[in-house]
Protein backbone atom coordinates (compact mmCIF):
# COMPACT_ATOMS: atom_id res chain seq x y z
CA UNK A 1 0.00 0.00 0.00
CA UNK A 2 3.10 2.49 0.61
CA UNK A 3 4.36 2.08 -3.04
CA UNK A 4 1.18 3.32 -4.29
CA UNK A 5 0.67 6.14 -1.56
CA UNK A 6 4.11 8.00 -2.21
CA UNK A 7 3.54 8.50 -6.22
CA UNK A 8 -0.06 9.58 -5.34
CA UNK A 9 1.39 11.99 -2.60
CA UNK A 10 4.06 13.16 -4.88
CA UNK A 11 1.24 13.93 -8.05
CA UNK A 12 -0.67 15.58 -5.44
CA UNK A 13 2.30 17.71 -4.33
CA UNK A 14 3.10 18.83 -8.27
CA UNK A 15 -0.27 19.20 -9.55
CA UNK A 16 -0.53 22.11 -6.23
CA UNK A 17 2.90 23.52 -7.74
CA UNK A 18 1.34 23.74 -11.11
CA UNK A 19 -1.62 25.67 -10.06
CA UNK A 20 0.20 27.73 -7.76
CA UNK A 21 2.45 29.00 -10.31
CA UNK A 22 -0.74 29.09 -13.36
CA UNK A 23 -2.33 31.25 -10.65
CA UNK A 24 0.97 33.32 -9.86
CA UNK A 25 1.36 33.98 -14.06
CA UNK A 26 -2.21 34.80 -14.10
CA UNK A 27 -1.77 37.66 -11.37
CA UNK A 28 1.75 38.92 -12.66
CA UNK A 29 0.05 39.31 -16.26
CA UNK A 30 -3.09 41.13 -15.20
CA UNK A 31 -0.57 43.69 -12.95
CA UNK A 32 1.52 43.68 -16.61
CA UNK A 33 -1.25 44.73 -18.58
CA UNK A 34 -3.12 47.32 -16.10
CA UNK A 35 0.27 49.23 -15.81
CA UNK A 36 0.42 49.32 -19.87
CA UNK A 37 -2.82 50.51 -19.82
CA UNK A 38 -2.57 53.68 -17.24
CA UNK A 39 0.68 54.26 -18.41
CA UNK A 40 -0.92 55.02 -21.93
CA UNK A 41 -3.03 57.52 -20.80
CA UNK A 42 -0.79 58.96 -17.68
CA UNK A 43 3.02 58.27 -17.01
CA UNK A 44 3.73 61.00 -14.65
CA UNK A 45 4.03 59.55 -10.89
CA UNK A 46 3.96 56.11 -11.76
CA UNK A 47 6.19 55.13 -9.66
CA UNK A 48 4.00 56.10 -6.96
CA UNK A 49 1.00 54.26 -8.06
CA UNK A 50 -0.04 51.17 -5.86
CA UNK A 51 -0.35 48.05 -7.44
CA UNK A 52 -3.50 46.57 -7.90
CA UNK A 53 -2.82 42.88 -5.56
CA UNK A 54 -0.54 44.10 -2.85
CA UNK A 55 -1.22 40.65 -1.12
CA UNK A 56 0.28 38.97 -4.10
CA UNK A 57 2.22 40.78 -5.88
CA UNK A 58 5.19 43.27 -5.25
CA UNK A 59 7.95 45.91 -6.39
CA UNK A 60 11.24 44.26 -7.07
CA UNK A 61 14.58 46.69 -6.81
CA UNK A 62 15.25 48.23 -9.80
CA UNK A 63 11.35 49.41 -10.38
CA UNK A 64 11.43 52.82 -11.42
CA UNK A 65 11.91 55.36 -14.02
CA UNK A 66 15.16 55.30 -16.21
CA UNK A 67 16.31 57.03 -19.63
CA UNK A 68 14.17 55.77 -21.51
CA UNK A 69 10.83 55.02 -19.56
CA UNK A 70 9.77 53.34 -16.60
CA UNK A 71 10.94 49.80 -15.87
CA UNK A 72 8.04 48.37 -14.16
CA UNK A 73 9.49 45.13 -12.14
CA UNK A 74 7.32 43.34 -10.24
CA UNK A 75 7.26 39.94 -9.30
CA UNK A 76 3.86 37.78 -7.71
CA UNK A 77 3.37 35.34 -5.53
CA UNK A 78 1.67 32.02 -4.85
CA UNK A 79 2.64 29.74 -2.18
CA UNK A 80 6.59 29.33 -3.11
CA UNK A 81 5.58 29.68 -6.64
CA UNK A 82 7.14 33.24 -7.83
CA UNK A 83 6.78 34.89 -11.17
CA UNK A 84 8.07 38.33 -12.84
CA UNK A 85 10.93 40.11 -11.09
CA UNK A 86 12.29 40.59 -14.44
CA UNK A 87 12.66 44.33 -16.51
CA UNK A 88 9.95 45.27 -18.51
CA UNK A 89 10.42 48.64 -20.02
CA UNK A 90 7.22 50.89 -20.71
CA UNK A 91 8.61 53.47 -22.85
CA UNK A 92 8.17 56.86 -23.22
CA UNK A 93 5.76 57.93 -26.01
CA UNK A 94 7.70 60.48 -28.70
CA UNK A 95 7.36 64.19 -28.22
CA UNK A 96 5.71 64.52 -31.24
CA UNK A 97 3.67 61.94 -32.70
CA UNK A 98 2.33 62.86 -35.87
CA UNK A 99 -1.67 62.08 -36.53
CA UNK A 100 -1.74 58.96 -38.48
CA UNK A 101 1.48 57.18 -36.43
CA UNK A 102 -1.17 55.37 -33.80
CA UNK A 103 -2.89 53.00 -36.09
CA UNK A 104 -5.56 50.38 -36.11
CA UNK A 105 -5.92 48.89 -39.27
CA UNK A 106 -7.39 45.69 -38.42
CA UNK A 107 -9.80 47.64 -36.31
CA UNK A 108 -9.90 45.39 -33.52
CA UNK A 109 -9.64 48.38 -30.85
CA UNK A 110 -5.75 47.81 -30.22
CA UNK A 111 -3.19 50.13 -31.37
CA UNK A 112 -1.26 48.16 -33.82
CA UNK A 113 1.99 48.94 -32.80
CA UNK A 114 2.29 48.61 -29.12
CA UNK A 115 -1.18 46.26 -28.90
CA UNK A 116 -2.35 49.14 -25.89
CA UNK A 117 -6.03 49.12 -25.99
CA UNK A 118 -7.48 52.30 -27.93
CA UNK A 119 -10.72 52.89 -25.65
CA UNK A 120 -11.84 52.09 -22.32
CA UNK A 121 -12.27 49.24 -20.01
CA UNK A 122 -16.05 49.07 -20.96
CA UNK A 123 -15.21 48.17 -24.69
CA UNK A 124 -13.50 45.22 -24.00
CA UNK A 125 -14.43 42.04 -22.83
CA UNK A 126 -13.18 39.23 -19.97
CA UNK A 127 -11.29 40.47 -16.98
CA UNK A 128 -7.62 40.93 -19.60
CA UNK A 129 -9.59 42.73 -22.22
CA UNK A 130 -9.18 40.40 -24.93
CA UNK A 131 -11.27 41.41 -27.33
CA UNK A 132 -13.20 44.17 -28.65
CA UNK A 133 -16.89 43.95 -27.53
CA UNK A 134 -18.33 45.78 -30.94
CA UNK A 135 -22.14 45.96 -29.48
CA UNK A 136 -20.72 47.58 -26.55
CA UNK A 137 -18.64 50.47 -28.17
CA UNK A 138 -18.61 52.37 -31.34
CA UNK A 139 -14.46 52.37 -32.47
CA UNK A 140 -13.68 55.82 -32.22
CA UNK A 141 -16.83 56.98 -30.47
CA UNK A 142 -16.90 58.44 -26.60
CA UNK A 143 -15.14 55.55 -25.14
CA UNK A 144 -12.06 56.64 -26.95
CA UNK A 145 -8.82 57.43 -25.20
CA UNK A 146 -8.34 60.57 -25.96
CA UNK A 147 -4.44 60.31 -27.88
CA UNK A 148 -6.37 57.59 -30.21
CA UNK A 149 -8.84 59.76 -31.66
CA UNK A 150 -6.97 60.53 -34.93
CA UNK A 151 -7.08 57.18 -35.51
CA UNK A 152 -10.64 56.98 -35.95
CA UNK A 153 -10.99 60.56 -36.93
CA UNK A 154 -9.47 60.28 -39.77
CA UNK A 155 -10.95 61.00 -43.10
CA UNK A 156 -9.75 57.51 -44.97
CA UNK A 157 -11.62 56.15 -41.38
CA UNK A 158 -14.56 58.00 -41.99
CA UNK A 159 -15.18 57.63 -45.61
CA UNK A 160 -14.97 53.76 -45.70
CA UNK A 161 -15.28 52.66 -42.48
CA UNK A 162 -11.94 50.31 -43.43
CA UNK A 163 -8.17 51.65 -43.91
Amino acid sequence: MASIAAPMIQLNVQQAKGRANMEARLLYQAEVDRAKKIWSTDNVDFDKRELYNTKYCKKVDGYGYDDEGFNFKVSCSTGKQTVGGKNLLLAFPALERNPGQFTDEDQNGFEDVTGLPTHDDSCYEGWKGDGFRNRACQLGGNNVIPMYENIYNSKRFNDYGTY
